[in-house]
């Protein structure tokens, strides 16, 4: 088959000159721009080149970047023999390539020797690729609609603009590109009291379930497993069904002033329905944003350990995303896997600290003086850090209960009938946070928590990180649910400091 020849582009038609680290980010970006046009500066391949060596995201999409150019050449080649490499590559003739894309061409020595000189100099990466696109503005600028620079580097946005050049942050991979939209929160509030609807049924384990059937108002979209509230002061409710123009929804349980797991009630409406969520073993993936102090990983870890002790699930792992530090990763740490995690999960021991004391509250009847007498008395002495006794064994016992894994290191695995709380998850990527959550074999339960206004990772932001990611992609699937917590409980101090700092 012959190439179709490089003749005129249509009027409409626009030249994208991509930046390394668009490639570096999604190396199937090249598949992102339709009909449009793809330069790529002989710096990128070079670039490229430097920086696949490594298991990061980034090196692993350098290397699928590469690839993919190459097998897209070698059927350049096949299907027309005198095909060359200023003649472009044709999209559409790309593994998952669709016909009327555009095509990719690479600059050639010539246009690079030409940008060098142009970028004088220094002949910086970024100086190269911002010339190379100045360039082609000069040369080709007739030919095309518009002539882009695509990069997510800010500074290299910032000085492509000052040199008078089109730029475009790559945006395709984001879950929010609207940021008065937000992300998924998986609470609605309706005006109506719907307790005059209710119809209580018994459900096949003989627990009453109260129900309750709604037309869904025109302007409002329902999804499976989502919390709705009303004007009233009840609990709240969950949508277990939604189909047309009707939901069946069922009231949560009330877990605020009982069923106390470990001595810990939940203390207001969200984190109520997030404990109707954890305890819900229909409902394999859950995911929870919040600041500081909401409950997220207090209400995670009291769940797993009510329904490890119940026999539903084998196991608890634990795990974070560890940001390394100086660009040391976790293997670098002493000791087992074990050891190296323990320096990296403070949390996990902060909230089995809670979760002693609230049992040690609820077994002394709440009585004040009798806990203080409990802990002054001759079984609970001080050990040599003036630590109580007691009080270190029942949070060593608790402890026993997880196992502490090192993401780095479950790649490969299957965890069968496991419950795992995936803490800091907003610094992981969408390819990172899908191998986690494919780890899971069957009965499982995935638990995703973090702060979208928390990421440490580079080049990682609200609107493409991986945990905001899960939210948007699995939201109304059956077997998943999200909430949003608003309201801290963890000192009066804390909120206040959420809130003015």
């Amino acid at each position: 088959m012959k190439t179709p020849e490089v003749g005129a582009v249509p009027a409409m038609k626009k030249l994208y000159v991509l930046d390394t680290n668009v490639l570096m980010h999604d190396w199937s970006s090249v598949l992102r721009f339709k009909e449009h046009d793809i330069f790529i500066p002989l710096t990128v391949i070079r670039e490229l080149d430097r920086n696949k060596k490594g298991l990061e995201d980034a090196a692993w999409n350098s290397r699928r970047a590469s690839n993919f150019i190459e097998s897209l050449s070698q059927e350049m080649e096949r299907r027309n023999p005198n095909w060359k490499m200023k003649d472009g590559l044709l999209l559409e003739w790309a593994e998952g390539g669709a016909p009327d894309m555009g095509r990719i061409f690479i600059q050639s020595e010539e246009q690079a020797s030409q940008a060098a000189r142009l970028a004088g100099v220094g002949e910086k990466a970024d100086d190269l690729i911002i010339s190379a696109t100045q360039m082609l503005v000069n040369t080709e600028g007739k030919k095309y609609a518009e002539i882009r620079l695509v990069s997510k580097d800010l500074n290299m946005r910032i000085l492509a603009r000052a040199r008078d050049l089109l730029v475009d942050d790559y945006t395709t991979d984001l879950v929010v590109t609207n940021a008065d939209e937000g992300v998924y929160s998986g609470m609605i509030a309706l005006p109506e009291a719907l307790d005059e609807r209710v119809v209580t049924h018994q459900s096949t384990n003989g627990t009453d379930v109260t129900l309750c059937k709604i037309e869904i108002p025109e302007e409002v979209t329902l999804y499976r497993n989502q919390l709705v509230t009303d004007n009233t002061h009840s609990a709240g409710w969950i949508v277990s069904d939604c189909t047309g123009v009707t939901a069946e929804l069922r009231q949560c349980k009330n877990f605020i002033s009982k069923n106390a797991m470990h001595g810990i009630n939940a203390r207001n409406r969200e984190q109520n329905f997030l404990l109707n969520l954890l305890m819900d073993t229909d409902i394999d993936f859950v995911t929870i944003l919040g600041d500081a102090g909401t409950g997220k990983t207090l209400l995670s870890i009291v769940s797993a350990l009510e329904q490890k002790k119940s026999g539903i699930y084998d196991g608890i792992i634990f795990t974070r995303a560890t940001v390394p530090i100086g660009g040391e990763e976790i293997g670098f740490l002493p000791g087992t896997e074990h050891e190296k995690m323990g320096s990296w999960l403070g949390a996990l021991e902060d909230n089995l600290e809670v979760i002693c004391e609230a049992m040690a509250t609820k077994q002394s009847g709440g009585n004040k003086m009798k806990q203080l007498q409990e802990k002054h008395s001759s079984s609970r002495m001080p050990n040599e850090f003036g630590e109580d006794t007691a009080k270190s064994e029942s949070i060593s016992a608790l402890h026993r209960e997880f196992y502490l894994k090192s993401i780095s290191f479950m790649r490969g695995r299957t965890f069968l009938r496991r419950y795992i709380i995936i803490d800091e998850a907003q610094n992981l990527t969408p390819k990172q946070i899908k191998t986690l959550i494919t780890r899971s074999g069957p009965g499982t339960k995935v638990i995703c928590l973090g702060n979208l206004d928390q990421i440490d990772t580079p080049y990682l932001t609200a609107s493409s990180s991986g945990l905001a990611y899960a939210i948007d992609h699995f939201k109304g699937w059956k077997h998943y649910a999200h909430i949003t917590l608003a309201r801290g409980e963890r000192s009066r101090l804390a909120e206040r400091a959420v809130e003015v700092m």
